[in-house]
């Protein structure tokens, strides 16, 4: 929801995150299975007609830029499926593959 709200609204309190994060004051982590699922949503028709806004151009811009500046981790290992959702897509939890960590900056 963050980053179609984000792509979609970026004056609003999802596209100021963006926004900190396109200055580089918070970091964003993904994977190739998010950023896939992200890409997904951002391209349905049924929500680039209700969110005008999202134009073949701004999502372009929007997925280069967190493509280009994310810090990617490895494929991440399913944590549970979410019974709701339709299409059974598992939700992911990120470091929860028998010890990995995340890249953390210094306190």
């Amino acid at each position: 929801m963050l980053f179609l709200q984000g792509a979609a609204r970026p004056k609003g309190l999802a596209g100021a995150c963006f926004a900190l994060f396109e200055i580089g004051l918070v970091r964003l982590c993904l994977s190739a299975e998010i950023f896939e699922e992200i890409q997904d949503v951002l391209s349905r028709p049924a929500l680039r007609h209700k969110f005008r806004s999202l134009t073949d151009d701004l999502v372009e811009r929007f997925l280069d830029s967190a493509r280009s500046r994310a810090i990617w981790i490895p494929s991440v290992a399913p944590r549970f499926e979410f019974a709701r959702d339709p299409e059974g897509r598992p939700v992911y939890q990120p470091g929860d593959r028998g010890g990995s960590e995340f890249p953390r900056q210094p306190r």
